[in-house]
């Protein structure tokens, strides 16, 4: 298929001679072959019975044979030609016709400008050799700035390639400005549908119901410059809503906490302390019929925060050698025992266990030998 036409470009330029400008078309196949024809218009007159008639003029095969993606026309400053009835509605300036122009030809593989009417070569820019990857799309953007309390402006070409990235190269001379990763190479629906605005912004199709819209121009921000009116009542109640879920969390975290044990709430710590105290007897021995509760909640207490408490941060705490730190840990044991026996015994038992708790407590500070002997004792 090297006769495929992939694009098409209309011109009014210097085709034929340099005196004149004369309306041209040029098409550009899929083997790198473009054909650069001269339309005849009739008069007006004559526009109703005559024909519009186009002769080949001009054809520039590529070397490297790669398929045409676009075509475009710079005028003598530089610029791309104005799209059609631009100039009419005056929204572009007239062509700068006193110099030559140059047609700029762009294939999946490089870009490449000829100066017209000759087609000599002026340059050319090979994407491939230089970033690996093809071209996809060309475009035209201007690019304006503030330098002095003066308004700089200039004329670039925009590309984008297959892998997604977008070039910015000044013109005529073809020198890289910028290489932006703006779509994911694995995106093709978004580079396939990816244009190019005049103020160097582009948008693409980011799913099949969202456009993502992106700057290439520091100057041109990607702000929102349109509205979505909604019925009466919908954004005042949005608004209700969310302040009432900002109350809610902040009625939520005022007031102290309680301490929430067996899913009961109870008092602070230091008024479970209290009230144990006060059971206390005189002797020392503590009233195990009245103290069962404050003991089995001091217990729940204690088990929640024992799970960080290791063997190894008990042997460091302690120091000393290994054996006689097994020696403590094994007297620490017995007493555990003994506590838990006291809780389930009866109220005739716990008092003569408590009794020997308390000979096991006070000499398990020596040893543990002594403390065997005094055990069996008991």
């Amino acid at each position: 298929m090297g006769s495929f036409v992939r694009c098409l470009y209309f011109a009014r330029t210097f085709l034929v001679s340099v005196q004149n400008t004369n309306p041209t078309l040029w098409a550009g196949t899929n083997n790198g072959t473009v054909y650069a024809f001269t339309i005849t218009v009739p008069s007006s007159s004559k526009r109703e019975t005559d024909d519009v008639v186009c002769h080949l003029a001009k054809e520039i095969q590529l070397k490297h044979r790669a398929p045409v993606i676009a075509i475009a026309v710079l005028d003598g400053a530089n610029r791309p030609l104005p799209e059609p009835l631009e100039v009419e509605k005056g929204v572009s300036p007239l062509p700068d016709t006193t110099q030559a122009h140059r047609v700029i030809i762009a294939s999946e593989e490089q870009f490449k400008i000829f100066t017209l009417p000759s087609l000599k070569p002026f340059c050319k820019y090979k994407l491939t050799a230089h970033e690996g990857a093809r071209v996809r799309r060309m475009s035209f953007a201007t690019f304006t700035c503030t330098v002095d309390n003066t308004q700089h402006s200039e004329v670039d070409l925009l590309c984008l390639t297959n892998m997604g990235d977008c070039l910015v190269l000044s013109i005529p001379d073809l020198k890289r400005q910028l290489n932006a990763a703006a779509i994911k190479r694995e995106d093709i629906n978004g580079i396939s549908s990816l244009v190019f605005t005049k103020d160097a912004q582009a948008l693409y199709l980011h799913s099949s119901s969202e456009l993502q819209r992106i700057s290439l121009s520091a100057t041109s921000i990607t702000m929102a410059r349109c509205y979505l009116p909604l019925p009466e009542g919908i954004v005042s109640g949005d608004q209700e809503d969310e302040g009432g879920a900002e109350r809610s969390v902040d009625d939520s975290g005022d007031g102290p906490q309680q301490i929430m044990v067996n899913g009961n709430a109870t008092g602070s710590v230091g008024s479970v302390n209290d009230k144990s105290d006060d059971h206390r007897s005189s002797n020392g021995v503590m009233d195990t019929t009245t103290e069962a509760p404050s003991l089995n909640t001091h217990n729940a207490t204690m088990s929640s925060s024992a799970g960080d408490i290791t063997i190894d941060s008990v042997k460091d705490h302690l120091g000393g050698s290994g054996e006689d730190i097994a020696k403590r840990l094994a007297g620490i044991t017995t007493l555990t025992v003994t506590k838990t026996t006291t809780v389930i015994g009866n109220s005739s038992s716990q008092q003569t266990v408590q009794e020997s708790s308390s000979v096991v407590t006070s000499n398990a500070i020596v040893s543990t030998g002594e403390q065997q002997e005094d055990s069996e004792c008991c």
